[in-house]
């Protein structure tokens, strides 16, 4: 099984398993939407995420590739 969308996560287990948002998770995809639809690039996308306070899920800092990772499943880049 694998993991949930960036801003989504499982709650409880098996059957009864169902989707729940992360709110914070939720801006930062909005975040990265708004960006990429002004033109921005991957790169400054990640830097944007950083320097507002936007934590990635497991990583210590945002990527041009998590960004880039991310784009198709919000918008049709």
């Amino acid at each position: 099984m694998g993991d949930y969308p960036l801003g989504y996560v499982a709650t409880d287990k098996g059957r009864d398993r169902d989707v729940e948002p992360i709110k914070t998770e939720q801006k930062a995809a909005s975040r990265i939407v708004e960006l990429r639809q002004a033109g921005r690039s991957y790169r400054e996308i990640a830097t944007a995420l950083d320097a507002e306070g936007n934590k990635p899920r497991r990583a210590v800092s945002w990527s041009a590739a998590a960004v880039r990772n991310i784009t198709p499943r919000e918008i049709n880049d």
